[in-house]
Parts: structure tokens; C-alpha cells; sequence
């Protein structure tokens, strides 16, 4: 989990305090965003999928925000591909790969995800859950990878 943690510091023209701590999923797509909205720009021609963070770090109340964060990666590197998707939602973490490799793990109680809960019953609706989650995720971004059965 460390490795899609980021911590964000910044302080741009006073409106961010320093010291904030968020518990919101962000991405690191969600930085272009953040930096258009902080210059009074927006994306105009493109779609992208990152939001602007600066309604969080001004300390607006009432935001909507997302309650999973999805990665995606291609596995470039030793020669293969390897077409992987992740979403991250509570204290759960299902990573599904386009070679039938799926994990399942329970962040709380498996925090160095030692033990892959996939094939557990007792996490079948958690699964289920996560698996909608990147459905959704996959039709809403345009996404095509069959990184799982449909």
C-alpha cells in the first residue's frame, strides 16, 4: 500500500493550510486537475478522469468525493506485459489482471497482504463489491481491459 501512497504538501497563494491531514483516495491523476483549477483553468478539449484536490485543501465541507481509488498498470518491465487493474475501497484491496490473476485482501486485519483472500467465501460479497466498483470504474473512463469475466 505505501507504494500508491503520496503525501501532498503544498501551499499555494495561502489558501491551504500547512499540517492537513486527509483521509480522502486521491490519484496522481487528480494533480493536472489541481494545478489547472489553482491557475483559474480547467481541462477545456480533453476528458480526463482526475478531479481537481483544491475544494479538500481549502476545506470545503460539503464535497463529494470518491470512496474507491482504481490504478491501473501495464507490468512494462522483464520482458512481459501484464495488464493489471486495482481498486482500493474501506479496509479492502482486490487486484484483477488480464492473465486470470486475482487477489483479494483485507487491509485491516492483513495489512503487509500476506494472505490472499480470493478464494475465501467469507469475502465473497466484498468481492463482489470491489469487482462492481471496477466495472464502473472501466465503463465510466472508457477502460477496455478484460481484466475480468463479464
Amino acid at each position: 500500500m505505501d507504494m500508491i501512497r503520496r503525501q501532498l504538501q503544498d501551499k499555494i497563494s495561502g489558501r491551504i493550510a500547512p499540517g492537513q491531514i486527509r483521509n480522502e483516495y486521491v490519484c496522481s491523476v487528480d494533480f493536472p486537475a489541481t494545478l489547472l483549477d489553482a491557475a483559474g483553468t480547467a481541462f477545456t478539449k480533453n476528458r480526463v478522469h482526475g478531479r481537481s484536490l483544491l475544494p479538500l485543501l481549502v476545506g470545503k465541507k460539503d464535497v463529494k468525493w470518491r470512496e474507491e481509488v482504481v490504478c491501473e498498470t501495464y507490468g512494462h518491465g522483464y520482458g512481459e506485459e501484464i495488464v493489471s487493474r486495482m481498486v482500493v475501497k474501506g479496509a479492502y484491496k482486490y487486484i484483477a489482471s488480464e492473465s486470470d490473476i486475482h487477489e483479494l485482501y483485507d487491509l485491516h486485519n492483513d495489512p503487509f497482504e500476506l494472505k490472499n483472500q480470493i478464494g475465501n467465501t467469507e469475502y465473497a460479497g466484498v468481492l463482489k463489491e470491489l469487482q462492481e466498483c471496477l466495472i464502473s470504474w472501466q465503463a465510466e473512463t472508457g477502460d477496455t481491459a478484460s481484466v475480468l469475466c463479464r
